[in-house]
Protein backbone atom coordinates (compact mmCIF):
# COMPACT_ATOMS: atom_id res chain seq x y z
CA UNK A 1 0.00 0.00 0.00
CA UNK A 2 0.99 3.41 -1.21
CA UNK A 3 2.01 5.68 2.02
CA UNK A 4 2.05 9.67 2.29
CA UNK A 5 3.97 12.14 4.38
CA UNK A 6 1.86 14.72 6.38
CA UNK A 7 3.21 17.96 5.70
CA UNK A 8 0.50 20.45 7.66
CA UNK A 9 -1.63 19.27 10.48
CA UNK A 10 -5.27 18.69 10.19
CA UNK A 11 -7.90 18.99 12.62
CA UNK A 12 -10.80 16.98 12.15
CA UNK A 13 -14.50 18.06 12.75
CA UNK A 14 -16.23 16.25 15.34
CA UNK A 15 -17.86 12.84 14.36
CA UNK A 16 -17.10 13.82 10.16
CA UNK A 17 -15.49 10.70 9.05
CA UNK A 18 -12.09 13.01 9.02
CA UNK A 19 -8.71 12.11 10.71
CA UNK A 20 -6.87 15.07 12.66
CA UNK A 21 -2.95 14.39 11.60
CA UNK A 22 -0.33 15.92 12.19
CA UNK A 23 3.10 17.44 10.14
CA UNK A 24 5.48 14.48 9.83
CA UNK A 25 3.23 11.85 10.26
CA UNK A 26 3.28 9.05 7.80
CA UNK A 27 -0.15 7.51 6.86
CA UNK A 28 -1.14 4.10 4.63
CA UNK A 29 -3.92 5.27 2.43
CA UNK A 30 -6.89 2.92 2.15
CA UNK A 31 -8.23 5.16 -0.74
CA UNK A 32 -7.33 8.12 -3.45
CA UNK A 33 -9.13 10.46 -5.57
CA UNK A 34 -12.55 10.79 -2.84
CA UNK A 35 -14.47 13.40 -4.29
CA UNK A 36 -13.45 17.04 -3.12
CA UNK A 37 -9.94 16.13 -2.89
CA UNK A 38 -9.93 13.72 0.21
CA UNK A 39 -7.59 10.51 0.68
CA UNK A 40 -8.74 7.82 3.15
CA UNK A 41 -5.72 6.52 5.36
CA UNK A 42 -4.89 5.21 8.56
CA UNK A 43 -2.05 5.84 10.94
CA UNK A 44 0.44 4.14 13.29
CA UNK A 45 -2.26 4.03 15.82
CA UNK A 46 -4.74 2.33 13.95
CA UNK A 47 -7.10 5.29 13.13
CA UNK A 48 -8.62 5.50 9.71
CA UNK A 49 -10.60 8.59 8.65
CA UNK A 50 -10.14 10.93 5.42
CA UNK A 51 -8.14 13.89 5.01
CA UNK A 52 -7.26 16.48 2.62
CA UNK A 53 -4.46 15.00 -0.20
CA UNK A 54 -3.55 18.92 -0.49
CA UNK A 55 -2.10 18.42 3.23
CA UNK A 56 0.48 15.05 2.49
CA UNK A 57 3.43 14.41 -0.15
CA UNK A 58 4.11 10.79 -1.78
CA UNK A 59 6.34 8.65 0.90
CA UNK A 60 8.97 6.11 -0.04
CA UNK A 61 10.65 4.96 3.52
CA UNK A 62 14.14 4.72 3.27
CA UNK A 63 16.16 1.10 2.16
CA UNK A 64 17.56 -0.22 5.34
CA UNK A 65 21.75 -0.83 4.99
CA UNK A 66 23.11 -3.64 3.50
CA UNK A 67 23.76 -6.60 5.61
CA UNK A 68 26.58 -8.18 4.10
CA UNK A 69 30.13 -5.80 4.34
CA UNK A 70 31.73 -5.36 1.37
CA UNK A 71 35.79 -6.37 1.38
CA UNK A 72 37.76 -3.38 0.93
CA UNK A 73 40.69 -4.05 -1.44
CA UNK A 74 44.39 -4.67 0.02
CA UNK A 75 46.62 -1.43 -1.14
CA UNK A 76 48.64 -1.79 -3.60
CA UNK A 77 52.05 -0.41 -3.83
CA UNK A 78 50.65 1.71 -6.94
CA UNK A 79 47.61 2.83 -4.49
CA UNK A 80 47.41 6.26 -3.42
CA UNK A 81 47.30 4.68 0.40
CA UNK A 82 50.68 3.68 -0.04
CA UNK A 83 53.19 6.55 0.26
CA UNK A 84 57.16 5.23 0.63
CA UNK A 85 58.29 5.57 3.76
CA UNK A 86 61.99 7.53 4.62
CA UNK A 87 64.14 6.69 7.07
CA UNK A 88 63.89 9.78 9.28
CA UNK A 89 60.31 8.28 9.62
CA UNK A 90 61.36 5.14 10.86
CA UNK A 91 63.64 6.66 13.58
CA UNK A 92 60.97 8.59 15.16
Amino acid sequence: MAQVRAEYDFEAQPNSGEMTIAAGEILTVIRENIDGGWMEGRNVRGSVGLFPETYVTPYQASRPPPTRIEEHPTPSASSSFSKPVTRSQINQ
